[in-house]
């Protein structure tokens, strides 16, 4: 036993042994035939070699590589060069097409002359094909592959125009006979290529087969006949395609059944506009494609199909939206199936795109079933997000297509809606941009149970359902309100945003909010404040629509700065003030509009200046209390700063404004409140003391 282990032992040395010869044989040889022959003869020893202790099979060693011309070719083994290329490929698939396309003129010019009767016509073209593909098959066996590709394809074309020409054109076979002849070329057509291996077979015949009903066209209508023949076209294109993974199949079968189908019904319009043909051909293209092809190709397929629907029923809200709606939920089913969001894409553009030239610049008639139809499929996409748990903006790790779906559904119905109703049903927009949000607050309402917030991606899907919610009850505000209305709605949103922003600690709710308060602010300052105005006859002072309008502005802000103040303190503050400002508006419009009705004319410029001046003291003393009494440093240096601008105010304009009198009680009056004030800081001097030690301010 020792002997036998010693023996094999030493052969196995032996066998690394020469292989390590025979690999230092090879790099010398590589060696040299990368250099001059002077070179290697002199630079290149002879590599040591073990003999063998036995006979071994001698592996030959693979060509050595060289350069000629700038290119790398392999000793013995050249690579084709480009013309070869260009004159065995592509010169041959030009010359397939061109000789089908000449065999076709032919029949087409024999025809015209009646020179040959048309049994003899259709044998004619059998024959030829068929010798056409016996050729094809003797070149592939003898290794002459790639024409004998060509030469195939051309066979496939010349049956597919045989058999069509038999029934479309001469009426020779009965329609069932002429599937026969149609379903056997394909089954050649895919035999052939399968035998070859070749796409390029199966794209030659399927483009002689699509290319057949055009050029034969004479003018009739076969519309049953001509639709399933395509249709038997692309099944057998997409079987292919699902079986080798040949995609230039799909693309050519696509782009070859939009053609033919537009043109067929564009040349027959009036006889087939709101037919059973018409519309199951689209919708059974549709599905051909979008069963075996993929997701670019079905979502293409779904935009074409939403478009032949349009050109068949373009004034029928009932059979538009239904057949609409199955190619939506059809793009859906295939996006989740799938797990793709190109078709969803397709789908969501395709039934948008379709519905809005639909439903808007139409006719008045029939109105609710356009809006019934749009809000079907505005829901039909937001049950995708609300309870797809892999597509849908609900689910974890929701993508940015899923998030801009959800988004563009709403904002797109409600345009379409929005140009549908605005001429007859104005006063409707306003309760439908409510509905909007009230949906998207329901999901947001779904997702917040389903998600954690403290993962940041998804926290996104919340955000977006909260800010599209707001967005259109920001829209209804002005829509369905009017006048001092609007101010309050928006005031009352801007304060429900900050409490949403510190509920959820939310940055965006929080820019929300300051982004609706500044339209507050700006509609008080331009429309509300000016409400009085230019009418002859005024309401009574602090019970009319405008003071409403700045007060509930003011305890908005103020509700709002509160529920800042524990994670915003910059905000607050700003909320804070913005609302003590809006306050002080709404007095001085009230004591300005009181004072201009009772005080004389020749007394009102003196009576609204001291009044504006003693309202703005006693606010500046009222904040300063407060202040005090809350320990808020804010509202200290309100009221001072306040008292600041009274003072300024009264020594550098109402002394040269206001009359004796007026300027007489305006100083008094001005002297009580400065002497109030400096009574408060005087009675309460520790408590002020401690609280600039240790302030605490509002925010």
């Amino acid at each position: 036993m020792t002997e036998e282990r010693f023996q094999a032992l030493n052969d196995a040395v032996q066998q690394i042994l020469r292989q390590q010869a025979d690999l230092e044989e090879r790099i010398a040889r590589l060696e040299a035939a990368s250099r001059t022959p002077d070179a290697v003869s002199s630079s290149v020893p002879a590599a040591p070699i073990v003999e063998p202790a036995r006979s071994i099979p001698v592996v030959a060693p693979k060509p050595a590589s060289k350069r000629v011309s700038g290119r790398t070719v392999m000793a013995g083994v050249e690579r084709p060069a480009i013309e070869s290329k260009v004159g065995l490929t592509l010169v041959n698939r030009i010359g397939v097409i061109t000789l089908v396309l000449g065999v076709a003129f032919f029949f087409k010019w024999a025809v015209d002359n009646e020179w040959i009767g048309p049994t003899g016509r259709v044998l004619l073209g059998l024959l030829a094909g068929c010798l056409t593909l016996g050729a094809a098959d003797l070149l592939f066996r003898k290794a002459q592959k790639t024409f004998a590709q060509g030469i195939a394809g051309a066979g496939l074309a010349i049956l597919y125009l045989a058999a069509y020409a038999a029934y479309g054109f001469y009426h020779l076979v009965p329609q069932a006979l002429a599937f026969v002849f149609l379903l056997t070329t394909t089954a050649v057509g895919f035999a052939f290529s399968l035998r070859y291996d070749s796409a390029a077979i199966a794209a030659l015949g399927l483009l002689g087969g699509y290319l057949t009903p055009l050029l034969l066209y004479t003018g009739e209508d076969h519309p049953w006949f001509l639709l399933s023949y395509v249709l038997l076209l692309d099944i057998a294109a997409m079987t292919l395609r699902d079986r080798k993974g040949w995609r230039v199949l799909e693309v050519l079968s696509l782009a070859a059944t939009t053609i033919i189908y537009f043109a067929w019904f564009l040349q027959h319009e009036a006889d087939h506009r709101k037919t059973a043909v018409a519309t199951l051909g689209a919708i059974a293209y549709y599905a051909s494609f979008t069963y075996a092809g993929s997701g670019v190709a079905a979502g293409f397929s779904s935009l074409i199909a939403a478009i032949e629907i349009l050109l068949v029923w373009p004034d029928a809200a009932g059979p538009f939206f239904l057949f609409e709606l199955l190619v939506a939920g059809c793009g859906i089913f295939i996006a989740r199936s799938r797990r793709t969001l190109t078709v969803l894409t397709f789908a969501f553009a395709a039934f948008w795109i379709c519905a809005g030239f639909f439903s808007v610049g139409g006719s008045e008639i029939n109105v609710g079933g356009r809006f019934i139809g749009l809000s079907l499929g505005f829901l039909l996409f937001f049950a995708l997000a609300a309870l797809d748990e892999d597509l849908g903006p609900a689910s974890e790790g929701s993508s940015p297509t899923a998030l801009a779906v959800l988004a563009a559904n709403g904002s797109v119905y409600f345009g379409i809606v929005y140009a549908l109703l605005r001429a007859h049903y104005h006063e409707w927009l306003g309760f439908i941009a409510v509905c909007v949000a009230a949906t998207y607050l329901a999901l947001a309402a779904l997702t917040r149970k389903t998600i954690s917030l403290q993962k940041p991606t998804e926290f996104r899907p919340l955000l977006l359902q909260i800010g599209m919610a707001v967005t259109f009850i920001t829209l209804a505000i002005p829509i369905q309100l009017t006048g001092f209305r609007i101010t309050i709605g928006w005031a009352l949103q801007a304060a429900v945003l900050t409490w949403l922003g510190a509920k959820f600690k939310s940055k965006r709710a929080y820019l929300g909010g300051a982004v609706v308060f500044i339209l507050v602010a700006l509609r008080l300052g331009t429309l509300d404040s000016w409400l009085y105005e230019f009418t002859s006859s005024a309401p009574p002072a602090f019970f009319n629509p405008r003071f409403l309008a700045f007060a509930v502005s003011a305890a908005c802000a103020f509700a709002a700065a509160r529920w800042a103040a524990t994670s915003n303190r910059k905000l607050a503050i700003s909320e804070y003030l913005g609302g003590h400002v809006a306050l002080l508006a709404g007095l001085t419009l009230e004591v300005t509009m009181w004072v201009a009705r009772n005080a004389a004319a020749s007394n009102r410029i003196s009576a609204e200046t001291f009044s504006v001046s003693v309202l703005y003291g006693i606010y500046a003393v009222v904040l300063v209390s407060i202040g005090v009494m809350t320990r808020a440093a804010v509202n200290r240096i309100s009221g001072l700063v306040l008292i600041g601008f009274v003072i300024v105010k009264l020594y550098l304009f109402d002394v040269w404004q206001l009359d004796r009198v007026y300027r007489i009680a305006a100083f008094v009056a001005l002297g009580i409140l400065l002497i109030s004030t400096s009574f408060l800081y005087s009675r309460y001097r520790h408590v002020v003391d401690a609280l600039l030690r240790n302030d605490e301010t509002l925010a």
